[in-house]
């Protein structure tokens, strides 16, 4: 037995100082640290796949459950799912999110409580090979999810190299794209220092910006929000609403026309859906091109529904255009008794 030591400082990553000198003089000795490591529900079948931090607690996330510790004691969150993805945890502000393979989750410090309801069928979609893959990163209120391809025969979706974004802040999701597959992320913090000359006085201001970094899997660092186009190619842009009904939704109107105003959106498409009497659209289908600030378009003849949905697409360098609003014309036609 080589005895037992307590440590006193470390003085490198290598080095250790302790409180006595060592009684064993023996070479190749070996020693355990025993005193700073902690259990995480042992014999569950389940291991550590992550690690965070809430609160000024320590989060230990196994696929199945979710730890807290406060350096005290450890605390099982009751009826919290793990992570599948270290790289899927990120905080934004007093809220920690995550991937697991039912859903995104919000720890909020106390319980975790599922979010992404609204998008299930992009959940569902997710190829099971690319469960520990998932990255996230957070973009000021918003969170942005990498899950790679998106397929849901079902419900007719088809995304490649899917973004899941969600505004913590209006509690939305979007659906968006990338032209990479983004397997790292990480936020840094970069420092600027100009010089305000005043008279004769001159003092350095500090200011500094948070930068988020990209890493893919051809071995490239791209920069978050620089620019307007991805690896040179234009950053499609692209908004849809839902479904609005004119008069009530037991009406079938004739659409006439709409007039689209939008601020910088020469070259954008309009798109459309029609709810029908009998169907719903499945497909979204030409309308026009914006023209000028304020362009009037007309539906093809025989366009009968009870509502409409739209969808605004536009692919350049430029900065994005701003849809300010669609302004439909109808014609009545029928209504139905109930």
């Amino acid at each position: 037995n080589a005895g037992e030591y307590k440590v006193d400082t470390v003085d490198f990553e290598t080095q250790l100082r302790l409180t006595e000198t060592m009684k064993n003089t023996a070479t190749g000795s070996t020693y355990w640290s025993g005193g700073n490591w902690l259990d995480a529900r042992t014999n569950d079948a389940d291991y550590i796949r992550g690690l965070g931090e809430n609160d000024n607690k320590l989060l230990i996330f196994k696929r199945e459950s979710l730890h807290k510790w406060d350096e005290r004691v450890l605390r099982r969150v009751k009826g919290a799912p793990g992570t599948t993805s270290q790289r899927s945890v990120t905080n934004i502000r007093e809220n920690t999110y995550y991937f697991h393979d039912t859903g995104i989750y919000r720890f909020d410090g106390v319980t975790s409580t599922i979010i992404s309801r609204p998008i299930q069928d992009w959940i569902d979609g997710i190829n099971s090979s690319n469960y520990t893959e998932i990255v996230s990163w957070p973009d000021g209120d918003l969170l942005y999810i990498f899950v790679g391809n998106v397929t849901n025969t079902i419900r007719d979706i088809n995304v490649t190299n899917c973004l899941l974004i969600y505004d913590t802040a209006a509690q939305a999701w979007n659906i968006g794209r990338t032209n990479e597959i983004i397997k790292v992320s990480t936020v840094a913090i970069e420092s600027n220092t100009r010089t305000v000359s005043i008279a004769t006085i001159t003092d350095p201001i500090e200011s500094s910006t948070r930068i988020v970094y990209l890493g893919t899997t051809t071995n490239e660092v791209l920069t978050w929000h620089s620019g307007n186009a991805d690896m040179l190619i234009p950053i499609e842009w692209q908004v849809s609403t839902v479904y609005h009904f004119p008069t009530e939704p037991y009406n079938v109107v004739e659409f006439d026309r709409i007039e689209a105003h939008v601020i910088d959106g020469r070259g954008m498409s309009i798109y459309y859906k029609l709810y029908g009497t009998d169907q719903i659209d499945r497909n979204w289908k030409p309308l026009g091109d914006i023209e000028d600030d304020v362009t009037e378009i007309v539906f093809p003849r025989g366009s009968f529904g009870r509502g409409v949905a739209f969808r605004a697409m536009e692919n350049s360098t430029r900065q994005p255009p701003i849809l300010s609003r669609i302004d439909v014309f109808y014609k009545d036609r029928e209504a139905r008794n109930l």
